[in-house]
């Protein structure tokens, strides 16, 4: 991810990851998830989660990640993902 990240040379404003094949995880997927929301903040990328499970949804929560992360970083569904990071980027109409 890393890699890509830095290669393309173009301005990359968000990462969108499907966690539907990862039904459950543990400890150290979540802290490289963490670790890895952490460096794209870093460099003004935005972290986006669709297909997110009710037990992964509830360790994000009992963790704290989610609260960091944001509500309104996690969908349903891939499409809803990009729409809803799409309207996020959006300026506001005065």
């Amino acid at each position: 991810m890393r890699g890509l990240v830095k290669s393309d040379g173009r301005t990359l404003q968000a990462v969108l990851i499907n966690l539907e094949a990862s039904p459950e995880i543990d400890a150290t997927p979540l802290d490289m998830l963490e670790q890895l929301w952490s460096e794209l903040q870093e460099s003004g990328i935005a972290l986006y989660f669709a297909r997110v499970s009710d037990e992964v949804r509830g360790l994000f929560d009992r963790s704290g990640f989610l609260e960091r992360l944001g509500e309104g970083h996690i969908f349903a569904g891939v499409h809803s993902a990009v729409d809803g990071f799409l309207r996020a980027e959006q300026p506001a109409l005065v």
